[in-house]
């Protein structure tokens, strides 16, 4: 039982580096040469900018999958299994079901996160949007603001 929990860490240490190594040599490069121009406020500020939005982004992600999932669960229960015993199935249900969404929901958080994380200019646009000051577009009566700081966000959504 030990040796299995040792292997399923491994794996799952080896997948974490696999997804985020190329990423985090990225973010080093970026800091040595923000730290040779004498800006690494600014490294620390899109970085803080990147994480966060990946952060929230990979949470609401996970809460409406896990949230479905959930749901559903209800439904998996009636499956009819005849080859399978009664008590094998609710065992299973009360005792595994919880930790098997957990997983999956965590799964694509992460996945949810690390893809909204490269949309993070897109979302600061939209906190920090401003008008463009110049006359409404005819079709629509939509300042130009709109379509270059609110559109994408939304698009993105």
């Amino acid at each position: 039982m030990r040796r299995r929990r040792l292997v399923w860490t491994f794996v799952a240490v080896v997948a974490v580096l696999f997804l985020l190594g190329n990423r985090l040599g990225s973010v080093y490069i970026d800091w040595l040469w923000f730290k040779s121009l004498g800006y690494t406020s600014v490294f620390w500020a899109t970085f803080r900018a990147q994480w966060l939005v990946a952060l929230a982004g990979g949470i609401l992600f996970g809460a409406v999958t896990f949230f479905n999932l959930w749901l559903a669960r209800g439904g998996l229960a009636n499956l009819p299994l005849e080859l399978v015993p009664e008590e094998w199935r609710r065992w299973f249900w009360r005792r595994r079901v919880s930790v098997i969404l957990a997983a999956a929901a965590a799964l694509v958080a992460f996945v949810a996160g690390l893809s909204v994380g490269s949309q993070w200019l897109t979302v600061l646009r939209f906190l920090h949007a401003q008008p463009y000051g110049g006359a409404p577009d005819p079709l629509f009566h939509r300042d130009a603001g709109f379509y270059v700081f609110r559109l994408p966000f939304w698009l993105l959504v």
